[in-house]
């Protein structure tokens, strides 16, 4: 369990490297400099939250897979909660390009507390293992 940590934090901070990295090279011709970079930077940090939660929900659904097997009502409901986060994403992504910047971050954040919560649990359950006897 600890190398799908490793596995889906790497991927979150690789996002929130991309994301800043993008959102630097449209900001150039901006006006007001500081507040857009604020702003991005919420915007972006958000983002690779769900973007790692996206990861997480892959993997969990790889896992159960491979473990389990087939379990129809198990994968299609991570496979909605997948299509539901990266909708979140890529709306509030499309905003930030719109420039509606805050209502981005209101749709981000709708995806991103979700997602932490289910990685405090899980971080619970890795430190806290349940005992089934």
């Amino acid at each position: 369990m600890k190398t799908s940590f490793l596995f889906v934090f790497g991927a979150g901070a690789l996002a929130l490297m991309c994301l800043l990295v993008f959102a630097a090279r449209k900001r150039r011709d901006c006006i007001d400099y500081k507040a857009s970079k604020a702003m991005d930077m919420v915007i972006a940090s958000l983002a690779a939250i769900n973007i790692s939660g996206l990861f997480g929900l892959g993997w969990f659904a790889l896992v159960m897979l491979v473990y389990d097997g087939v379990m129809f009502v198990e994968l299609s409901i991570c496979a909605t909660l997948f299509t539901v986060l990266a909708l979140f994403t890529g709306g509030g992504i499309a905003l930030a390009h719109r420039h509606k910047k805050r209502t981005a971050i209101a749709l981000l954040i709708a995806g991103a507390v979700p997602t932490l919560m289910a990685y405090g649990f899980w971080i619970y359950l890795e430190t806290h293992p349940i005992d089934w006897r």
